[in-house]
């Protein structure tokens, strides 16, 4: 989307923006000619094994304890 502000302000100055961007492009075309975005799918998938594998060590010991314990037992002190 375009910007709707004025390149130029109000005293007759370009913007640093406008300068920074110019200069970009002056270097060496477009700023988006060779830009390309890969999904790093080893990397996320590295992540989501050793977070699920946090999440269910968290969630395993409580349920081991909690299996151990007789349900009339539990049902006595509330």
């Amino acid at each position: 989307m375009l910007s709707t502000r004025n390149v130029l302000r109000p005293n007759g100055i370009v913007s640093p923006e406008r300068q920074l961007g110019t200069a970009l492009v002056s270097v060496g075309g477009s700023p988006a000619d060779n830009l390309t975005f890969e999904v790093p799918w080893v990397n996320l998938g590295v992540i989501f094994a050793a977070l699920y594998r946090i999440a269910l060590a968290t969630t395993c010991r409580p349920a081991q304890s909690t299996v151990r314990v007789c349900p009339a037992e539990a049902l006595r002190y509330q």
